[in-house]
């Protein structure tokens, strides 16, 4: 006797919870695009998604681009790559993120932009140095590109399969920003020909600090007004992070 009753209290406790489980589902409806994503498949010859995205349980995966293969020259964008790699997960009916880094920048940009021929950065992959990212002519090649990015995402037709943005600072290398105080100065910089240094801005945390404000600025601005999410760095400022707040999901 004990035994059924201990048997029919379990069922009673089963259909308690089933019920309470479909309530809470029934109240909000999963997200679609939830599950695993596959991440760091590689770029060129290293890239092959029929290794991971051919299995069940995968939900979507990540493009991963670099600066250099998006923005040929002054003003041209090539996002033929990212177009092509959307719709094959859109065939595969998978979703993804994607993210332009700045390990590899163009080269035309050492021709307009003081550089020096240290790496400033691990993150840093350009062979002919690190390039001064808060001068002018580096902070806006990199805002249109953002801008022609935006409205290049906007008309694309696979827009659905899209997860979101990953924010990206490029300034050097991908995520990092400070200066050692040997290179803060304009007189350790190697400057274009015909540029005058005198023109030049010493880093300082407040000059770093607003190039990153400009650049979280453009991403939500654009991405927002196309409707896309963005996913923001954790290493923003909290003064930025109180800014942007209250569109945080």
């Amino acid at each position: 006797m004990v035994g059924k009753i201990r048997f029919h209290l379990t069922c009673a406790l089963m259909v308690l919870f089933v019920g309470w489980v479909h309530c809470a589902v029934s109240a909000a409806e999963p997200d679609p695009k939830r599950g695993v994503y596959v991440i760091w498949l590689g770029n060129g010859a290293d890239y092959d998604p029929n290794v991971f995205y051919g299995q069940p349980y995968i939900r979507g995966g990540q493009i991963v681009l670099q600066w250099a293969d998006v923005h040929p020259g002054p003003a041209q964008y090539d996002f033929s790559e990212i177009d092509a790699r959307l719709a094959d997960l859109a065939r595969r009916n998978l979703y993804t993120t994607i993210q332009i880094n700045g390990n590899d920048k163009p080269d035309w940009l050492f021709e307009v932009v003081p550089y020096v021929k240290e790496k400033l950065s691990v993150q840093v992959g350009d062979k002919q140095g690190t390039l001064m990212y808060w001068h002018p002519a580096h902070r806006d090649a990199y805002l249109g590109m953002l801008k022609a990015f935006a409205e290049h995402m906007a008309k694309s037709p696979h827009k659905d399969t899209l997860l979101g943005i990953r924010m990206n600072f490029n300034a050097h290398g991908t995520e990092h920003h400070t200066v050692p105080p040997e290179y803060a100065g304009p007189e350790a910089w190697i400057l274009p020909q015909g540029m005058d240094r005198s023109t030049l801005v010493r880093w300082t945390p407040a000059v770093g600090e607003a190039y990153l404000k400009a650049v979280t600025d453009t991403y939500v601005a654009l991405f927002r007004d196309s409707g896309i999410r963005v996913f923001v760095r954790n290493s923003i400022s909290e003064e930025q992070e109180a800014t942007y707040r209250p569109l945080f999901e």
